[in-house]
């Protein structure tokens, strides 16, 4: 293949590169010629001052927004427990996930079972360990104001199970084989939370 057609605009590319430095201030190249040594000094060092002033305002920057996103986040925790403390018999369901086996690539592994609550009109984050102690799935779990349970594989929730039981069922506890397409097998237990639980449960979101 003949490439000696490329070289002068390579050629071309490489002078406009070297021909387009940058000075202090963006002062253009015809008056940086024209300055005296002790003015390059200055504008090198009103430079430098602009350059950490902002470099200083994103740091701030960021410490606002991480500062605010964990303040978010205790009042979404503060939120979830003052509504699971006025919850009424029947708003929280209580579920375990065993006998669980998840897809990994091609292989079939098995994992610890898993307890979660869900209250209605929320959702939870639930995540499988191996044996090893290692994350093998995440599911978003979600109990709607309807009764309908949801379990989805994060992080495309391509692969889900949905469950609609009547509240007789929920109130004595049912049992349920889960399959969400190759991904996971397993069997989910639910029933109602009985109220007294609830102490339970704020000790271990405080």
């Amino acid at each position: 293949m003949e490439y000696k057609h490329l070289l002068p605009l390579l050629l071309g590319s490489f002078l406009l590169a070297g021909c387009t430095t940058m000075n202090p201030l963006s002062i253009p190249d015809d008056e940086w010629v024209q300055m005296s040594a002790q003015q390059r000094l200055t504008a090198r060092q009103s430079q430098a001052a602009l350059t950490q002033a902002r470099l200083e305002s994103d740091r701030q920057r960021r410490h606002y927004e991480a500062k605010l996103a964990a303040q978010q986040v205790r009042l979404a925790q503060q939120e979830k427990k003052l509504r699971y403390q006025q919850a009424h018999y029947g708003d929280i369901v209580q579920c375990e996930l065993s006998s669980t086996r998840v897809r990994d690539s091609k292989n079939w592994r098995f994992v610890q079972p898993a307890e979660f609550d869900v209250i209605r009109a929320d959702r939870t984050e639930v995540k499988l360990y191996d044996h090893k102690g290692r994350v093998r799935k995440t599911l978003n779990t979600t109990f709607s104001d309807r009764g309908k349970l949801e379990l989805c594989i994060q992080p495309n929730h391509r692969h889900c199970a949905n469950f609609s039981w009547r509240q007789r069922k929920l109130k004595h506890g049912v049992q349920t084989p889960i399959h969400m397409g190759e991904k996971l097998h397993g069997l989910l237990y639910c029933e109602f939370k009985p109220l007294r639980q609830r102490a339970r449960y704020q000790h271990s979101h405080d």
